[in-house]
């Protein structure tokens, strides 16, 4: 995510594509990013390189959702799979952008503790505004908001 910004914010369009990765299943590369994700990463991309968006940010909260067995929000960041990253970001026009960085670990599902796992490879499979739906991901995780 800093990354990804730090590239947007310098006005550099691939640097950020390269930090915004397009999922494909490890176990059947039939599934893979839907059409409208991959026009929306170039787009948004290239809208906030050409603003460079990201030279000032903040972020605001970080929602953690266990990935594995029953998807839900949880405030144990170590049996996380997805990290919701909310960042209000600014660029030349001083106008602030509210995005989402949804930011998965990098095989989707997270075991953490019950699967003995450890190390949590962080991939960021999208970005959104605070406005738009996300597209990436299931309804249990990928789109779903906490309502608290």
């Amino acid at each position: 995510m800093f990354r990804y910004l730090a590239a947007t914010g310098r006005g550099d369009v691939t640097d950020a594509l390269n930090e915004w990765t397009v999922w494909v299943s490890p176990t059947d590369p039939r599934l893979h990013a839907s059409d409208e994700l991959i026009r929306r990463r170039d787009d948004l991309t290239s809208a906030l390189a050409a603003g460079h968006v990201g030279r000032e940010l903040s972020i605001t909260a970080t929602d953690w959702w266990s990935t594995c067995c029953d998807p839900r929000p949880t405030t144990d960041r170590g049996n996380a799979g997805l990290a919701r990253v909310h960042v209000t970001a600014r660029g030349d026009d001083g106008h602030d952008h509210r995005l989402v960085f949804e930011i998965y670990v990098k095989d989707i599902v997270w075991w953490g503790s019950a699967g003995g796992d450890w190390f949590q490879d962080w991939r960021l499979y999208e970005v959104h505004t605070e406005e738009q739906q996300c597209l990436f991901g299931s309804t249990a995780v990928g789109c779903a908001r906490p309502t608290s």
